[in-house]
């Protein structure tokens, strides 16, 4: 987990090295609402947040998420 606060933008960034997600994984998920991934994605854009979800088969995930004020 890393993360950065300033006065006008909070940065934070988690990383996994598990089984990892292909694009087309992650987008099925989301469509079909699973593993959090679409809850993760409204609550972004109802903060107007950048949300970025990028996964490699056997090389883990990483959830980025950024919002300025």
């Amino acid at each position: 987990i890393e993360g950065s606060v300033s006065a006008t933008r909070i940065d934070l960034r988690i990383t996994d090295d598990g089984t990892g997600l292909t694009g087309r994984e992650m987008n099925r998920a989301m469509r079909d609402g699973r593993l959090g991934l679409a809850s993760m994605r409204r609550r972004a854009e109802a903060i107007d947040a950048d949300l970025r979800i990028d996964g490699r088969r056997g090389k883990g995930t990483t959830v980025s998420v950024g919002w300025s004020a």
